[in-house]
């Protein structure tokens, strides 16, 4: 999490901030998202319901809120969890959140040679094909 930029502890928020980021730099941060690592499987389940019901509104929010629990929580062994789910609950021609996870495994290079995400990437030649050519186009 960022240090606010203007943050003096006790004088601009009253002591009322979170981690050293005030209210304000909050809304400001809408990609962070309150809770912990266990929403990027929930927001993958929900996701997957919504296309299932048939609810845009939701799937775009379901999109939205794993793409903001990625950008936070990519260290987590839950990412690990969530991208298995993804991969193999959802139709080969849904690409919406496979492509959040390609984009986060392609922006954090070091996650594809821990120990948790070697079998997950053993088991998808098709993701290992997408990382390394997405420098190349």
């Amino acid at each position: 999490m960022d240090l606010c930029a203007h943050h003096i502890c006790g004088y601009c928020c009253r002591s009322s901030c979170t981690n050293f980021t005030c209210t304000k730099c909050k809304i400001e941060r809408p990609h962070e998202p309150a809770g912990n690592a266990s929403q990027l499987l929930l927001h993958a389940k929900i996701y997957l319901a919504a296309v299932e019901y048939g609810l845009p509104g939701l799937v775009g929010l379901a999109i939205d809120k794993f793409r903001g629990a990625c950008v936070v929580y990519w260290e987590s062994d839950q990412f690990i969890v969530a991208a298995e789910h993804v991969f193999t609950a959802s139709i080969e021609e849904d690409v919406s959140l496979k492509n959040i996870v390609v984009s986060t495994l392609a922006a954090h290079r070091g996650l594809l040679t821990s120990e948790g995400m070697r079998p997950f990437l053993q088991q998808r030649p098709e993701l290992m094909y997408q990382l390394l050519t997405q420098n190349a186009r």
